[in-house]
């Protein structure tokens, strides 16, 4: 809700018009769009943004965040028939994309337009004096692994914080006050957090199952699973503790600054253009 909200006010500032509907398909008649746009392939939601915009008798784009293996409350075919009827697809990320093609091989899956997600300007600061200690984020205690976290700064002797509930805007001011930054996640499509944080100036470790991280060249990333990981999270983060400021790669943190909501809708206006049949 948040991408999808940042995202609609950037395109109404580009001068396009813009709603959320949901399934309701008089109001989808009744709005006169021109074009519609579905979130999410995986979940019976999904299904039922479909149905509401074919029975409008509507074109649209997808943004899939899809995930590999993750059923639902929608079936293979139906999940077929979303992707096949898509003007365009929209993922984070190439990996995505791929991951997308291999599953999907389907007639009619051929335009894809990569949309990484944006980060807010409020998110920005070049200050990375009087920071200390390391940052967990997710909307529930729990997620993300934040306890496995928790457990190696315990064992380090670092302070932790685990931040959950916390309303979007007072996030910039939590992220700012900490030097390192983990997001320990089994799976994610282009993580807010990981952008955030870097945006603000952390030093960010970052699950390799963050589909979004080829967006930011030089990230330090370790893979959440497997035999040794614990330990190598271990190390990764006593380094980055240590490490000074002049040998830190800060080049994600410049790439993450670079992705702005305003380009996402640069990036959605060009495409609906297309399909609408307007110039490029």
């Amino acid at each position: 809700m948040i991408a999808l909200d940042a995202t609609m006010q950037a395109l109404r500032q580009r001068g396009i018009e813009c709603e959320e509907t949901g399934w309701d398909v008089d109001r989808i008649q009744a709005g006169k769009f021109d074009l519609c746009h579905i979130m999410h392939t995986n979940f019976s939601w999904s299904w039922g943004n479909f149905q509401a915009v074919m029975r409008a008798g509507k074109r649209f784009v997808l943004t899939p965040i899809y995930y590999p293996d993750l059923l639902a409350g929608i079936s293979r075919s139906q999940i077929t028939e979303l992707l096949s009827q898509a003007a365009y697809i929209l993922p984070f990320s190439r990996r995505e994309m791929d991951e997308i093609k291999m599953d999907w091989p389907v007639t009619g899956i051929s335009r894809f337009e990569i949309v990484p997600n944006g980060t807010d300007l409020f998110f920005h600061s070049f200050d990375t004096a009087d920071r200390h200690g390391v940052l967990c984020v997710a909307a529930r205690m729990g997620d993300k692994n934040m306890s496995m976290v928790a457990g190696i700064c315990d064992e380090l002797g670092y302070p932790i914080t685990l931040t959950t509930g916390i309303e979007h805007k007072d996030l910039p001011a939590i992220y700012r006050k900490h030097k390192i930054f983990v997001n320990a996640s089994g799976s994610e499509r282009m993580s807010l957090t990981i952008g955030e944080a870097l945006c603000a100036g952390c030093r960010v470790l970052a699950t390799t199952e963050n589909r979004g991280n080829e967006h930011y060249p030089g990230l330090v990333r370790f893979t959440p699973m497997g035999n040794g990981y614990r330990d190598v999270l271990k190390i990764l983060i006593k380094g980055a503790v240590l490490m000074p400021d002049d040998q830190w790669d800060w080049r994600p943190n410049e790439a993450a600054r670079g992705l702005t909501w305003d380009g996402v809708a640069e990036k959605l206006e060009r495409v609906y253009r297309r399909v609408l049949g307007a110039t490029d």
